[in-house]
């Protein structure tokens, strides 16, 4: 079985705990053997002491007695009161610290008899005194009666304290025997403890460090691409499978490296392409640190703006705000902080940049979340620029193309769309079934040319700021009242209804009626063709403060996810194909979205495939005073 690394420890640190503990045990009891000594020292000293205090008390005492007799001042008789008092307390205390030694008892006892009789006698004599018989008290004080008994109080209070005496010498030489034994326990414990390291020490160097030493020199002779030459230390134990591996990873690294070597190169001839092409393809990158709110720009970025790179230093988020025009600045900031927060996975934005030369460039920003700390939140992000002046230029003619002839078809058409309808009413007389479902196909192609002639109108006027909006106050539920009525045929053609769930109460805004009637017959006629022949479309408004909220939903198709964030641009179609079920010109969003927000209101949806759509149009609810006004009116 083999006896590891793992085994050796634990086998070496058990030892240790044993030593230790042993050891430990032993001092702990030498001191709490010492401990005891010394206190047994401490009491001995203190009885001596208060034994000397009982003698000087009653000392005291008798001094104040031979004043009072002598002077008969009453001020003597305090000395005499105090020091008997304190003689008393001394002598209890003695009773008290000596009461487990009989033979201090016994002496005490006896010397009980002599204090009395002294205190007897002083007492005597100073009520003599007191009564004007001093003669009487200096008899007494001068028959030595009070010396005997102070003699003999000494006599037996010297015994007392020779007995303390060698009692405190006795227990002060169990007290060194106790230190001493103390030190040879510590010194045996560390000579103990100095073998048993030195020891393991050896054993850890044998077995331990000189293997890794070897294992280092030949980490080290590896790095520097040298062949191993030193002895490897070969144990039946984990050092000896490390030495093992060592031995097979060497082996594995010089393949590796090998291979590192070749796939370095590849890269570096990668990045070298990388850069030729992004300089090839007129793109400038730029990478903005969001803790230090620098941008790292190229050269290709600073030069569609006619600059050089340091030029523009220091190249931060000011100096990109500094450059951006005020007109685009709002709705490139709401685009990154809706990036930074998490609401978009991309950042996609054309804005104008002033160039060095005055004159203003178009740019297209491409960018993403590139690096994010440990809580998750973003911290770096990464981009594209491109230069997209001449593809702006060229949508202006288009724009302009398609406008003008836009118009020039507008009125030929409007025409043509009125004689088919006499011809289909059958003023002009009346046509068999063949001919009438070639005029109702040429109608319905007619009318649908018309209507997108008109989108395309409706959005050049937007897109050039030109589209009048009459805004005065209109009452919600009568205007979606009358979208629902002006979209019922459409409805009743596909066998789809309208519901519409509203409180009784009139709630007012402030727009153009007939352009918010557009938006919502929009909504209505998409939800029309996307239901299921037999379904409802649901219409609700709601309050929410000072907002006012109008739903619009089907249980239709849904709208598909990669779709969503292309729902409101231009000629968007979530079925583009040729062979599409359902018509539209692709720009009936585009243009209900630009109108709700010319009101100062927000479109927003929500879709699931196979379940259906949910468009919310939120608008600003008029004002309390101007509807007080309105309805005074």
């Amino acid at each position: 079985m083999k006896f590891g690394l793992r085994r050796k420890f634990i086998l070496a640190f058990s030892i240790l705990v044993l030593i230790s503990v042993s050891n430990f045990a032993l001092l702990w009891f030498a001191q709490q053997n010492a401990a005891e000594q010394q206190e047994w020292i401490n009491h001995t000293q203190k009885v001596i002491h208060e034994s000397e205090s009982f003698l000087g008390n009653l000392k005291n005492a008798e001094t104040g007695q031979r004043g009072f007799l002598l002077t008969h001042r009453l001020e003597y008789l305090e000395p005499y009161n105090i020091g008997l008092a304190k003689a008393q307390e001394n002598f209890s205390s003695l009773k008290f610290y000596t009461q487990d030694n009989i033979q201090q008892q016994k002496l005490l006892n006896n010397l009980k008899i002599d204090v009395d009789n002294k205190v007897k006698e002083l007492g005597e004599t100073i009520e003599l005194a007191r009564r004007n018989m001093t003669i009487e008290a200096m008899t007494i004080v001068n028959s030595d009666i009070g010396k005997q008994y102070m003699d003999s109080i000494r006599q037996k209070i010297q015994k007392f304290k020779d007995e303390e005496y060698r009692l405190l010498n006795e227990r002060q030489e169990q007290f060194e025997q106790s230190k001493q034994l103390i030190m040879i326990l510590s010194i045996s414990e560390t000579l103990l403890l100095i073998v048993f390291i030195a020891i393991v020490a050896y054993s850890i160097q044998r077995g331990i460090i000189s293997p890794l030493i070897n294992l280092n020199r030949n980490t080290l002779r590896m790095i520097d691409g040298k062949n191993i030459d030193f002895p490897l230390i070969n144990t039946n134990d984990e050092i000896g499978e490390l030495t093992s591996s060592f031995q097979k990873m060497n082996s594995t690294v010089n393949s590796t490296m090998a291979e590192l070597s070749i796939a370095k190169n590849e890269a570096k001839l990668k990045e070298q392409r990388l850069n030729e092409i992004i300089w090839s393809a007129n793109v400038g990158t730029w990478q903005w640190n969001l803790k230090t709110d620098e941008i790292t720009i190229n050269e290709r970025w600073a030069e569609m703006m006619g600059y050089l790179t340091i030029e523009l230093m220091p190249t931060d988020f000011r100096m990109w705000k500094s450059h951006t025009h005020a007109d685009d600045l709002k709705e490139m900031l709401e685009k990154i902080d809706k990036l930074i927060s998490g609401n978009v996975d991309y950042f996609h934005n054309e804005t104008r940049r002033r160039h060095k030369n005055g004159s203003w460039v178009w740019f297209l920003d491409r960018g993403k979340v590139s690096e994010r700390d440990s809580d998750g939140k973003p911290i770096r992000v990464s981009g594209t620029s491109s230069d997209i002046s001449k593809r702006k230029q060229a949508d202006q003619l288009k724009s302009e193309f398609i406008s003008t002839v836009s118009h020039e078809l507008r009125t030929p058409l409007t025409s043509i769309k009125g004689s088919l309808g006499l011809l289909k009413s059958g003023v002009l007389g009346k046509f068999h079934d063949r001919s009438m479902s070639m005029l109702e196909v040429a109608y319905n192609n007619s009318e649908r040319l018309v209507l997108l002639i008109n989108d395309i109108l409706d959005v050049e006027k937007m897109a050039i700021g030109k589209m009048d909006f009459d805004m005065k106050p209109i009452e919600v539920n009568h205007m979606i009242n009358e979208a629902i009525e002006s979209n019922k045929g459409y409805g009743e053609q596909h066998d789809i209804s309208f519901q519409y769930s509203y409180t009784g109460d009139p709630i007012y805004i402030e727009g153009d009626k007939n352009r918010l009637i557009q938006v919502f017959s929009n909504l209505m006629s998409n939800a029309v063709k996307f239901s299921q022949q037999g379904e409802k479309v649901y219409l609700s408004t709601s309050l929410d403060d000072d907002l006012v909220h109008i739903t619009i939903k089907d249980h239709g198709a849904g709208i598909p996810k990669e779709f969503h964030a292309r729902l409101f641009e231009k000629f968007t179609q979530a079925d583009s194909s040729t062979t599409r079920k359902v018509g539209g010109s692709g720009l009936g969003l585009n243009i209900a979205k630009t109108i709700v927000e010319e009101h100062n209101g927000t479109i927003t949806f929500e879709s699931e495939m196979g379940k259906g759509t949910i468009f919310t149009i939120t608008l600003p609810k008029l004002s309390a005073s101007s509807e007080k006004s309105l309805n005074i009116n």
